[in-house]
């Protein structure tokens, strides 16, 4: 923990592409220590240098050893999440990975075991499990205003991705909103039935998924790098209402409706009435609430919004989607 800095903490961020320059600027926005960024290339170890005053380092093992480093935040591409967070882990650091978690299923019930058994704090980067509208939207069915949860929705294409080359858009986005539905069910999948396509010889970049909570409720997916525009969205339908999300807009429009009386001349005419209106929300920035939650976290030694075993739910479930890709069929998962 963190001893005698109770409000700050020392934090080092591995991995200085896009999203890596983003924790860097957030937890320094946040007042955090950034002790250190870490990365192989020269040219990125530079350009975080001359932009945030942060000292870059090459060496991660040198960073391990650094008594001012008491956390990291692990941006680097999937395929070295395990290895790096794992080495963190036993260095006695916190941990925050961006997602997946790791590459396998093993490599994540490993990283999963080790904080568990250290005592560590390992968070998962989720995201828009820190969007606001994922907030209000579980207030909104927890309080029962919308009545019983019948499906979700979500739809997360377009963004054609130009970073991201060691695993496909069911890993890079589906992911996401795995865990949001998870989140937001309270339940956990049952089954999962997927198809997806691909250019010749690489990984998938479009994707469709089908899920069956084990509370009934069903949710859909649809994913892909290729539409012309950047959609992020999320369709909650509910037995007393409707609700349509939008991740980038931060807003959620909630709609009902009620039995008019038509008469019986128009047999076209819908004998409904319909209200529609936007839920208050506060715009804020899901990647600062999500190092919050981590610095909070580490500080006080309670769970993250976003734990290893999150990720491990939400990978175990991405997975079986690649299962399903693969052998053509719905992946049962147990429970």
């Amino acid at each position: 923990m963190n001893g005698g800095r109770p409000q700050t903490v020392g934090v080092a961020v591995v991995g200085t592409g896009a999203m890596g320059m983003n924790h860097v600027r957030v937890y320094r926005n946040l007042g955090a220590r950034v002790v250190a960024a870490v990365d192989p290339d020269p040219a990125r170890r530079a350009a975080c240098t001359q932009r945030f005053g942060v000292e870059a380092r090459s060496d991660l093992a040198d960073v391990l050893e650094d008594p001012e480093v008491e956390a990291l935040s692990i941006a680097a591409p999937t395929a070295a999440h395990h290895a790096v967070a794992r080495d963190a882990l036993l260095a006695g650091k916190h941990v925050l990975v961006e997602k997946p978690l790791a590459g396998t299923l093993e490599q994540a019930e490993e990283l999963t075991r080790l904080a568990d058994e250290a005592g560590l704090v390992l968070a998962v980067g989720h995201v828009e499990r820190h969007n606001p509208v994922v907030r209000m939207t579980r207030e909104l069915l927890d309080g029962g205003v919308c009545g019983e949860l019948i499906s979700l929705s979500a739809r997360r294409v377009g963004g054609i991705n130009t970073r991201i080359q060691d695993v496909g858009v069911i890993l890079d986005l589906a992911v996401h909103d795995i865990d949001v539905l998870r989140h937001v069910t309270g339940s956990e999948v049952a089954s999962v039935h997927a198809v997806a396509g691909s250019a010749p010889g690489k990984h998938e970049n479009r994707a469709h998924l089908t899920l069956e909570f084990h509370d009934g409720v069903f949710g859909s997916i649809d994913v892909n790098w290729l539409s012309p525009i950047k959609v992020r969205t999320l369709n909650a339908t509910c037995t007393k209402g409707y609700l349509e999300l939008d991740y980038i807009q931060q807003s959620i429009r909630r709609s009902t409706s009620h039995c008019i009386d038509a008469g019986n001349e128009d047999l076209y005419r819908v004998p409904r009435e319909y209200e529609s209106h936007l839920v208050s929300i506060q715009n804020q920035e899901p990647l600062a609430n999500e190092l919050t939650d981590f610095l909070d976290a580490v500080r006080t030694g309670h769970a993250p919004l976003v734990r290893g075993e999150d990720g491990l739910a939400a990978l175990r479930v991405a997975h079986a989607a690649l299962e399903s890709v693969r052998e053509r069929r719905r992946v049962t998962l147990d429970e």
